[in-house]
């Protein structure tokens, strides 16, 4: 990659810093609310808030979690009501699935899955599903479960203390969103500490969040945020690409030499895009803070008018992206492995298959691109990347007209 390409992809990360700059702000602004305790940035996309917030003065840590790493120590009786936390999101799945989601290999459980005629790879209603139910109860199974369950929570259990997180007081969990399912488990497993979620964006989770949980967003939050601002950052995989790290995935937890330590699965395509594109936008980013810094840190007036720039910079971002960005999301693999258990080839749904230019004068050929955008995981950048800018362009400033 030649300097001249990285500089551009610098530039980029310098113009949408105030995003970014102003979430971590926001952050450290709430935990002086609450006298300042430990604000604990969650992996992937927190190492890069870390580096951010660090850079501009002040101490937290990094926790490495994941929702697989911390979904199973969370549980209690193994049930179907327990399990309803994953099928209110994930309603058909496989075993192989749901023991990914689980932290678990499946294999493990092969036996009494042939025994009651469960396919692996099948995908079933689980929570409905007799055959499962039997599954669930099997004596075998719910050892082999609960053993695990065990051994998993305590591991994860001696991880948060030696972070300092323990089982009282406030705790402040910082992480891109977006419906707080690891802040969810380590309130479940945590039940009379307070914690408090501070998210880019939150979104009402499929199932009922602990009592002793709080949610807040910034872009966007679902308890007070117009409609407009809700659809900003519904376009979350772009986020998520920005602001990852080539460290991997916490999958779960191991004691080495007296310590618990996280273990990581990397993933070669998600390096590649971050080696190529996000180091780069996010060096800008860094790059940016000190003329922030010398905007934002003392003037209170201009501080109340940062998080109205981020939410333009973000909208700007989501819905009429720069092209650089499109080209590097759409070489993604991106990670459904919790849920769903596999990645996803972006590169093969950024392709519309049909004639793109008749699409705004046929019904039917619109209708398909409608779809394959829909199924892009990116449905404006889908647009532009298929000829359709100057259309995006116009759809972005009427929405924003109507907004105001």
């Amino acid at each position: 990659m030649n300097e001249s390409h990285v500089k551009n992809i610098q530039s980029i990360g310098k113009k949408f810093a105030p995003i970014f700059y102003g979430y971590v702000k926001d952050i450290q602004t709430f935990a002086k609310s609450l006298s300042n305790p430990t604000i604990y940035y969650c992996t992937r996309e927190g190492e890069f808030f870390l580096k951010l917030h660090q850079a501009i003065g002040e101490k937290a840590e990094l926790l490495e979690v994941s929702r697989i790493s911390t979904l199973l120590p969370s549980l209690e009786s193994l049930d179907n009501n327990d399990f309803a936390r994953i099928w209110g999101q994930y309603p058909l799945q496989s075993p192989t699935a749901f023991f990914t989601t689980l932290g678990l290999d499946w294999h493990t459980y092969e036996k009494e899955l042939h025994e009651y005629m469960l396919v692996p790879d099948e995908k079933y209603e689980l929570k409905d599903n007799p055959s499962f139910k039997k599954f669930l109860t099997d004596k075998n199974v719910m050892a082999k479960l609960r053993s695990s369950r065990d051994d998993k929570r305590n591991l994860l259990l001696e991880y948060l203390s030696q972070k300092g997180i323990h089982n009282h007081g406030n705790i402040v969990i910082a992480d891109i969103g977006w419906k707080g399912t690891m802040q969810d488990n380590i309130s479940y497993l945590l039940p009379n500490a307070k914690t408090f979620g501070k998210y880019l964006a939150v979104y009402p989770s499929h199932n009922p969040a602990p009592i002793n949980a709080k949610k807040m967003g910034y872009i966007a939050d679902y308890n007070y945020s117009n409609a407009y601002d809700l659809s900003i950052t519904k376009n979350f995989s772009v986020f998520e690409m920005l602001t990852n790290s080539h460290n991997g995935s916490v999958i779960s937890y191991e004691r080495k030499n007296n310590k618990v330590l996280a273990i990581r699965k990397k993933d070669a395509a998600e390096d590649e895009v971050y080696i190529n594109f996000t180091q780069h936008f996010q060096t800008g980013v860094i790059q940016a803070l000190p003329e922030l810094e010398k905007i934002y840190s003392s003037d209170t007036k201009k501080i109340a008018t940062l998080k109205n720039t981020a939410i333009k910079l973000a909208s700007e971002l989501s819905f009429i992206p720069p092209d650089e960005i499109i080209s590097a999301f759409f070489t993604l693999k991106h990670n459904e492995t919790f849920g769903n258990g596999i990645f996803y080839d972006l590169e093969k749904r950024s392709k519309f298959k049909g004639n793109s230019a008749l699409i705004l004068f046929n019904k039917q050929e619109y209708q398909k691109f409608w779809q394959a955008a829909k199924t892009s995981l990116w449905y404006d950048a889908f647009w532009i990347k298929n000829r359709y800018r100057w259309f995006m362009t116009i759809r972005y400033y009427l929405k924003r007209f109507f907004k105001n």
